[in-house]
């Protein structure tokens, strides 16, 4: 993981937890608090086009985005990323992977994606696949054990545990 990248998931983090302590306290914050982290999220920046797919094949949305003016760039990565949310919506996160491919052409990694949709998508689609997993009596040690097989990025450590999965379901 380059810099870049490390430093968006820090301020991603950041945006995350004192979005959390705004709804958690709301007497103690301010509208300029809340408005930052919505700016953040509505503005966050991608760094380059390669952190959205470092290695495009054929013609791909993506390859397209880095060929156009960058306000029709912008106008094909939002596109995408629409395209990936209603993806994840109704399918898991290797099968929104393989249909962004198959269908659209567009190659992504699994951090690829993350970075595209935003941690929130990403952590409503993680929560809505450990449920499923649970549904059918699979264990948190198991689904950490699944998780950290797919190469799925874990939260607060370097792969997943029984404990981080069942905070996620918190």
């Amino acid at each position: 993981m380059d810099n870049l990248e490390r430093l968006l998931e820090t301020i991603d983090a950041c945006a995350d937890r004192l979005d959390q302590l705004n709804a958690k306290f709301p007497n103690l914050t301010r509208d300029d608090l809340r408005e930052s982290v919505e700016y953040w999220r509505k503005n966050r920046p991608v760094g380059s086009i390669e952190i959205i797919a470092p290695q495009p094949r054929a013609r791909s949305e993506v390859e397209l985005v880095a060929r156009v003016p960058e306000s029709e760039a912008e106008d094909n990565r939002d596109r995408i990323c629409r395209i990936a949310i209603e993806l994840l919506q109704s399918n898991g996160l290797e099968d929104t992977l393989d249909i962004l491919d198959s269908e659209y052409k567009v190659e992504l990694t699994i951090k690829n994606l993350i970075v595209l949709v935003g941690k929130q998508v990403y952590v409503k689609a993680l929560r809505r696949d450990a449920l499923l997993l649970k549904e059918n009596a699979i264990s948190f040690d198991q689904i950490a054990d699944l998780w950290n097989d797919l190469d799925r990025p874990a939260f607060g450590g370097a792969s997943w545990t029984s404990r981080s999965v069942s905070t996620l379901l918190q």
